[in-house]
């Protein structure tokens, strides 16, 4: 027996008991204990143990860990008192327990395939979930087999979410959602920019379903993100097998374009929603259709531009918690600027290894403003022999005033 040290990124390392064994001719090892939760003084007594060394006297004691259960309690009883059981599998199996157990790990503490099963195994497990399942011990490919089995019950359980929450004729909203993918592996994956930083890499476009409430009804995974037209077929397959009339489709710039507003929305008479562009805002203002100062977080203003956008409502919101992150942001980004314009203007004026020339100072000082992309806050003059600089407190003050806001565009009427 050993003890085995899992790293598991920013949370604490799982630590576990085990035992090695052969089988086949291969050395393969299974896990006894789970003693992650176990005081780290007792983990070196027991790793003590192990190695044959006296690490205790006789009159010391072990401190019983144990399983939590309370937050188990509340999410699994939560889940049944929702009747998703019976709406995943109307009768009872370990593969639907299986199911049940990996939404509820999900909630509780999401982790990797491979430490959901040992946590859902008796030997392994440091809350009470696999034991109130009657799960005993479970493994990474039975919990895969699980998935597999749920995939293929994806519109029976989609038609009954349907048939409880949409009535014929009510409205349904439309979310579409860009993930971005490290795997090539599916041919629906596009390089494209999902949104979140991560452009050029390979993305799917998830088409989610909800009601009015936002109560998730559908999901679907589009085969050619790419393409404009894909949009209406999707859609157009949904609403006839879930049978809703009304629906407005949501989505941010990156996935719904104006391409496929026009070539896909606008045609099958569906309204929208969607994000836009922080110029639209500045352009907005230099219009004088909006000032930021009458945005209130409290009320979002509305307001028309029919030479920029006719037959359309525009809605201007702001949060403030977004507000103070970009405005700590960009006073961080300011000051590891100003740092790096500093550091160039020492670099002009030292002895030795002098920094000169008009042309390799610009060349050093274009790197240090486009670092953190700040330099149009600042104003540098070059010379042969120096560097003078000033932040633009006028401009750093003017997008200050946008902290916070963002811009809706839809197609959708008031009374609507």
């Amino acid at each position: 027996m050993f003890i085995d040290v899992i790293p598991n990124r920013s949370s604490p390392p799982t630590i576990l008991l085990r035992e090695s064994f052969r089988k086949d001719g291969k050395v393969k090892k299974r896990t006894l204990a789970n003693l992650s939760k176990v005081p780290p003084e007792w983990g070196e007594v027991i790793r003590a143990g192990l190695k044959g060394e006296k690490a205790w006297s006789p009159d010391q004691a072990f401190e019983i860990a144990s399983k939590s259960h309370g937050h188990v309690a509340a999410v699994l009883g939560t889940l049944r008192r929702l009747g998703l059981e019976e709406l995943i599998a109307s009768t009872h199996s370990r593969t639907r327990d299986l199911v049940c157990a990996m939404i509820v790990s999900r909630i509780l503490e999401p982790e990797s395939m491979p430490v959901t099963a040992q946590e859902l195994s008796a030997m392994g497990a440091i809350n009470t979930l696999g034991e109130t399942l009657d799960l005993n011990q479970v493994d990474e490919e039975e919990l895969t087999e699980a998935m597999d089995w749920l995939a293929a019950r994806q519109w029976e359980i989609e038609n009954r979410l349907a048939a409880r929450h949409i009535e014929n004729g009510s409205l349904t909203m439309w979310h579409l959602i860009p993930v971005w993918m490290e795997d090539w592996g599916s041919e629906s994956q596009r390089v494209g920019d999902s949104g979140d930083d991560m452009k050029g890499e390979p993305q799917l476009a998830i088409g989610l379903l909800s009601d009015r409430t936002g109560r998730p009804i559908a999901a679907e995974v589009f085969d050619e993100a790419g393409a404009p037209g894909a949009l209406s077929s999707v859609f157009e397959r949904v609403r006839e097998r879930l049978g809703f009339e009304r629906a407005v489709v949501i989505g941010d710039r990156e996935l719904l374009t104006e391409a496929r507003i026009r070539e896909s929305l606008e045609p099958a008479g569906l309204d929208w929603i969607v994000t836009s562009e922080p110029s639209v805002i500045r352009e907005l203002i230099v219009r004088k259709v909006f000032q930021p100062s009458s945005c209130d977080e409290s009320d979002p203003m509305e307001m028309t531009c029919p030479k920029l956008y006719p037959g359309e409502r525009l809605i201007v919101c702001r949060d403030s918690f977004v507000a103070r992150e970009q405005r700590l942001i960009r006073a961080d980004f300011l000051e590891a600027t100003e740092l790096g314009i500093n550091e160039v203007k020492a670099a002009t004026q030292r002895n030795r290894d002098r920094l000169e020339g008009s042309q390799e100072i610009s060349r050093r000082m274009a790197r240090e403003l486009s670092r953190y992309g700040m330099g149009e806050y600042f104003e540098v003059k070059i010379g042969e022999n120096g560097v003078v600089s000033r932040r633009l407190q006028e401009r750093i003050d003017a997008e200050e005033a946008l902290d916070g806001c963002f811009l809706l565009r839809t197609s959708l009427a008031p009374e609507k």
